[in-house]
């Protein structure tokens, strides 16, 4: 039956289209019942749309930047260039917060943005593509002043954030940083040991947009990743047909699960930024078949991946487990540097006040081990509430099932989930004090975007030529 069907679909390429009907379908019935909503915060309409289009044009900047930077590095993914390129200013600035002198974030962002241009230029930019990057920040600026003067609150108030984690760390995370500089609320953060990469790169995204004023929570830089997420589907897709079943699938998924498009694209939550560049930097890893020929590139790309530690829970762990297992397994030095990340923010346990290596160390709600099994029945249930995910999850299965002599190749993809998902089992089994599991959901899908390359290259075989 198996054979039948994987002969049908290679016969009949186009039927695979037929999956996503059932998806289409229920956007369409909510439409009708006018239960759908463009909205992931508690925003207008108006306001969202606004913020979409600068969140536009803020990435044309990226766009562009990473194209350059792409030369340089010699990564597989644009996308790549621009993670490697936040992490590099992450760094920097850890290591400058060593050092107690007064230097505000903008001031910094400025120096920075000025030595990357000049670096841009060494290695071999035009100055053509310099000043289209120079004209799109200026571009970005004017619009959104412009905007300013004809709409009024197009910026989200603190007292308006969706959930409690935005307000009570992010967006003060984002704001503190922005307004004074990293090292303030490093020694000062309302969460000790808390990972402060995504929250920076919040701010390296408001800067873009803001330049030198006070800090305001516009969409527009969470938006941005929703761009991202498509264009690195793009540069995963090697046939046109498999970006656009990509495409169509995770455009109605964005406009018809609420909470994960919230969670993922539209709120200051750690998961959007961490998982984008986990799951970017770690396809590049896997995939780039050319990184061993270059000594400097994976270097770099391992140094960045390392810093992965500053995210959040699961994923800094699944980072150390990964670079181990290159290590060990396959004795991999340049891995090596994946731990640098690991030890700066060890220093900075041991040298900086009110900072740690990790925020549950201490924690006295993981003090105690209990054993709670039904967890794990609640786990899956709370999953399964998000109805597009689980039929994405379902095409993925039936994906796996087409090209079954094929999954070899994504074997390491696989262990990090199933790593992952082992690791939320024990801490609901075995750690959890609360009496509801809905964090489960966020944890489980940190590392959604693994499933993005596996999926995209069995639609590739599916949609590749057939011989007669």
């Amino acid at each position: 039956m198996l054979n039948y069907f994987q002969r049908l679909m290679s016969k009949h390429q186009n039927l695979i289209f037929i999956l996503l009907m059932p998806l289409a379908a229920n956007l369409i019935f909510n439409i009708y019942k006018r239960e759908f909503f463009f909205g992931f915060q508690n925003s207008s309409s108006m306001m969202e749309l606004l913020n979409f289009f600068l969140a536009g044009l803020i990435f044309l900047v990226y766009f562009f930047l990473g194209v350059e930077l792409k030369k340089i590095l010699k990564t597989n993914l644009i996308t790549t260039s621009i993670a490697v390129l936040w992490v590099c200013v992450f760094f920097l600035n850890n290591i400058l917060s060593f050092f107690p002198i007064a230097f505000s974030f903008k001031s910094y962002s400025t120096i920075i943005s000025i030595l990357i241009l000049l670096l841009l230029k060494i290695r071999g930019s035009k100055y053509i593509d310099l000043a289209r990057i120079l004209f799109l920040v200026l571009l970005v600026r004017l619009v959104f002043y412009v905007l300013n003067i004809e709409f009024e609150n197009l910026f989200l108030e603190q007292i308006n954030l969706y959930t409690s984690d935005e307000d009570r760390l992010w967006y003060p995370a984002v704001s503190e940083i922005f307004n004074t500089n990293y090292r303030n609320i490093l020694t000062n953060n309302p969460y000790p040991g808390y990972g402060l990469f995504t929250a920076y790169v919040g701010a390296l995204n408001s800067f873009l947009l803001l330049g030198n004023v006070a800090f305001k929570y516009y969409l527009a830089i969470n938006y941005l990743l929703i761009f991202l997420f498509f264009t690195f589907l793009y540069e995963i897709s090697s046939k046109k047909q498999t970006f656009v079943f990509m495409s169509v699938l995770f455009s109605i998924i964005l406009l018809s699960s609420h909470w994960f498009t919230y969670v993922f694209f539209g709120s200051l939550l750690s998961e959007g930024i961490s998982s984008f560049t986990f799951g970017v930097l770690l396809t590049e890893l896997i995939r780039n078949k050319n990184l061993f020929s270059d000594k400097p590139t994976i270097g770099l790309i391992y140094f960045s991946f390392g810093f992965l530690y500053y995210t959040r829970q699961f994923l800094s762990t699944l980072v150390l487990l990964f670079i181990l297992y290159k290590i060990i397994v396959f004795r991999n030095k340049y891995a090596v540097l994946g731990f640098v990340g690991f030890l700066v923010k060890i220093l900075q346990s041991q040298l900086l006040p009110n900072t740690y290596l990790d925020p549950y160390i201490n924690n006295e709600e993981l003090s105690e081990i209990s054993f709670n099994l039904f967890n794990v029945l609640k786990m899956v249930q709370q999953f399964l509430l998000d109805k597009p995910i689980t039929y994405f999850i379902l095409i993925f299965l039936i994906l796996i099932l087409l090209t079954f002599k094929k999954q070899k190749i994504y074997s390491d993809f696989y262990l990090i989930i199933l790593t992952n998902t082992l690791l939320v089992i024990f801490l609901m089994i075995l750690f959890w004090q609360k009496s509801d599991v809905q964090s489960s959901y966020r944890y489980l899908m940190n590392i959604f975007y693994l499933l993005l390359y596996p999926c995209c290259n069995m639609l590739d075989d599916i949609f590749k030529p057939q011989k007669n």
